[in-house]
């Protein structure tokens, strides 16, 4: 099944400047994303999301935050996949970068009184539905 870009070939590109193979692989994936393919989608967040929720984890103290953030995070990968101008950069570093303004948007949030919900977030909820999985077979990641 050939839902992502058609391989490159060295012809086209010299050895240097060839992307490697998972970056090739995490950019057909978000092309297939932006065209609505849930499979590309549940592949990429089963590709990245573990170590972007370890890194979070070592980042982020409140376990019931980060699980909000990083479901957040892949909702709106799914919502942005077709905006990203630059289809070579790094994708897990564009993540990343969403990971993080997550987290500063959660800090500045945190200065207001807490409400303490243990219920799940919307986002959970909408990833969920985007992966076609039970909520509660999202995590542990």
């Amino acid at each position: 099944m050939h839902i992502f870009a058609r391989p490159m070939t060295p012809a086209v590109l010299p050895p240097s400047t060839a992307p490697s193979a998972e970056k090739h692989l995490e950019s057909a994936a978000i092309e297939a994303i932006s065209r609505g393919s849930h499979e590309a989608f549940a592949a990429l967040f089963d590709r990245t999301a573990k170590n972007l929720a370890a890194d979070l984890a070592a980042r982020f103290p409140e376990p019931r935050q980060r699980i909000a953030i990083l479901a957040a995070t892949y909702v709106e990968v799914w919502w942005l996949a077709g905006c990203r101008s630059d289809a070579e950069s790094d994708v897990t570093q564009w993540i990343s970068h969403i990971v993080d303004r997550r987290i500063l948007d959660c800090r500045r949030a945190s200065a207001a009184p807490p409400h303490h919900e243990a219920r799940l977030s919307r986002a959970e909820y909408e990833l969920a539905e985007l992966l076609g999985r039970p909520v509660e077979d999202l995590w542990p990641i």
